[in-house]
């Protein structure tokens, strides 16, 4: 006589098979889905490498932070770029900012008062340039740009100066600082300039990279920045919060990069040429940079 498995037992042991069963296909599908999501990923890197000329890598960026210099950062989101080396037949070594350039297609770059203060004074102002303004501490203040910078009068006379712009972009792609206040020691002199001989183009260094045109700074933002040198068209400029905001957009049909972590918040991607760091050298690159955390 055989032995049978209580009914109670054989309705365990049916729930148990079926529940394993589920498991086991959300798996194969899982697996599935996976796989022909790989191989879609693996035809878009091998397309978007071969479109890609040599000596050129495809950069994108969300929600990157860029150190340029130990105290100038740059913040890059929703960024299309391109590295273009200047020797294609050496690797692209990121710390060697004079061997390529750095294209913007399109997509936003923001930068807080401390970094355009270093820039101002390191870039704009450099030391070592005869320049009327030294010690400038840029600030983002409602809506604004705001300079505090000490004025060297004559050689001998050093004058704390404090001005206010309304920034803008232009149509050839530059900043313009529109002056909404000019004072001196803290008292207004915006309407004695002209009778104490302090033209607005008295502020800027003799053939730097500012200039006074119809009565307001322009700043050819790519041009003052540290190396690589960068270029790209500039359509809009505004404070939000406490950082300049710069939009790029040249036009170009945009292109989403083959990530291997499309649901990172945060990333740096690069496509195409061969890239040294350190002792590493990676050939055909498909990268992608997601913060540990």
């Amino acid at each position: 006589m055989s032995q049978r498995e209580p009914p109670g037992d054989a309705g365990k042991h049916r729930v148990r098979v079926a529940d394993q069963a589920k498991i086991i296909g959300a798996f194969v599908k899982a697996f599935g889905e996976a796989f022909r999501a790989r191989r879609a990923q693996r035809h878009s890197v091998t397309a978007q490498l071969q479109e890609t000329p040599p000596g050129t890598s495809r950069l994108w960026a969300r929600h990157a932070r860029l150190l340029m210099e130990e105290d100038i950062a740059l913040l890059m989101d929703d960024l299309e770029a391109r590295l273009e080396a200047r020797d294609p037949l050496s690797p692209l070594i990121p710390e060697r900012t004079e061997a390529y350039r750095f294209v913007i297609h399109r997509g936003r770059m923001a930068m807080d008062g401390p970094s355009i203060s270093a820039v101002m004074n390191r870039h704009a102002y450099p030391p070592g340039v005869a320049a009327p303004l030294h010690e400038i501490r840029v600030t983002l203040p409602s809506g604004t740009v705001q300079f505090e910078a000490t004025l060297r009068v004559g050689g001998f006379f050093k004058v704390p100066i404090q001005m206010v712009f309304a920034p803008a972009a232009t149509m050839d792609g530059q900043i313009a600082l529109s002056p909404l206040e000019v004072r001196a020691q803290g008292v207004p002199i915006d309407r004695l300039m002209g009778l104490l001989g302090l033209e607005l183009g008295r502020f800027v260094p003799a053939g730097g990279k500012i200039r006074v045109v119809d009565g307001t700074f322009r700043i050819d933002p790519v041009a003052m920045m540290p190396a690589p040198e960068t270029s790209g068209r500039l359509v809009e400029v505004r404070v939000q919060g406490d950082h300049l905001v710069m939009r790029y957009e040249d036009g170009s049909a945009a292109e989403d990069p083959a990530l291997a972590e499309p649901e990172a918040e945060s990333y740096i991607a690069l496509i195409g040429h061969d890239l040294l760091v350190g002792k590493v050298m990676m050939r055909d690159v498909c990268l992608q940079m997601v913060p540990l955390d």
